[in-house]
């Protein structure tokens, strides 16, 4: 029962990050430049909301809802164009992340010899050692079940994504992999 209660939740919270990815697009006065891959990766799961506005500002709120008697708060931060972190706070505590766009650069090496090297279950430390260090796209933690959805982008929009459910690969994809990168 407590797993269908926690698989219940990550579904939710799945569906409430797809919803905000395609919310309001405005930056609330915040101070853009905050706004980047370093700050998101310094967003812990169970965070408090307050640690955030004063790592990054007030986010703007997209969504929020009361469900079985969480009480859950969507929010957003913006950057020109497509870039974006939003986050899922839960009864006070952040559970959810996502981010898109805040890394400039795509100069990963990934390759499809690389890619079919990946076997469920290996941990993200094996991978790291196969593929170098990934970034962090998606991550959600509810009680003791983690969630994080990693991609490895080549200069030429080839990529890998792989998600890791406690730590162990669970899923994972690519597109238009070569055999071995040219650039």
């Amino acid at each position: 029962m407590k797993k269908k209660i926690i698989i219940g939740l990550i579904i939710i919270a799945a569906i409430i990050a797809i919803a905000l990815a395609f919310g309001n697009n405005g930056s609330n006065g915040v101070d853009s430049s905050k706004i980047n891959i370093d700050n998101f990766n310094k967003i812990n799961m169970g965070a408090k909301y307050s640690d955030i506005v004063e790592l990054i500002g007030e986010g703007t709120e997209e969504m929020s809802s009361d469900i079985n008697g969480v009480e859950s708060v969507g929010y957003s931060w913006n950057v020109e164009g497509l870039g974006y972190i939003k986050v899922i706070v839960d009864d006070g505590i952040v559970t959810t992340k996502s981010q898109t766009g805040l890394k400039s650069t795509c100069d990963d090496k990934v390759t499809l010899e690389k890619y079919n090297q990946l076997q469920e279950g290996m941990t993200y430390s094996q991978v790291k050692a196969i593929l170098g260090e990934g970034q962090i796209k998606f991550q959600n933690k509810y009680g003791n079940f983690e969630t994080i959805m990693c991609k490895w982008i080549n200069k030429d929009a080839s990529n890998i994504d792989i998600t890791f459910s406690d730590d162990k690969l669970s899923q994972k994809s690519q597109l238009n992999l070569k055999w071995k990168y040219l650039f």
